[in-house]
């Protein structure tokens, strides 16, 4: 029956105690700082992932942001993008973000800060 549909709005997973949370209302409070997700089905994206723009990340000790990353490509600068997976145990990085990272970390290597 129709007026009995339950339309789930937002959902919350906590993994380590095996509890999934899903909520017809939103469950982040106004006063809770949060992200705004984006669609990367814009870009060509065949799948709605939660996504977020990010403005730093940190591999094994090596902060990179965007403006960073644009030395190394010598292209414009390009968003960095954080997809979470509540599927995936690792993280997963696109061939040419892996080829710059490890530019970027042989550099650092050859001259420590």
């Amino acid at each position: 029956e129709e007026g009995n549909e339950f339309r789930v709005q937002s959902f919350s997973v906590d993994g380590p105690n095996r509890l999934l949370t899903l909520s017809t209302g939103s469950l982040i409070s106004d006063a809770v700082p949060s992200m705004q997700l984006v669609d990367l089905r814009f870009y060509g994206d065949f799948v709605d992932h939660y996504a977020v723009v990010v403005d730093e990340v940190t591999f094994d000790g090596v902060l990179v942001t965007a403006q960073s990353l644009k030395k190394f490509t010598g292209t414009a600068e390009r968003p960095i993008v954080a997809v979470f997976d509540t599927g995936l145990t690792g993280g997963l990085l696109i061939r040419d973000f892996w080829d710059v990272m490890q530019r970027k970390m042989t550099e650092i290597n050859k001259n420590p800060i």
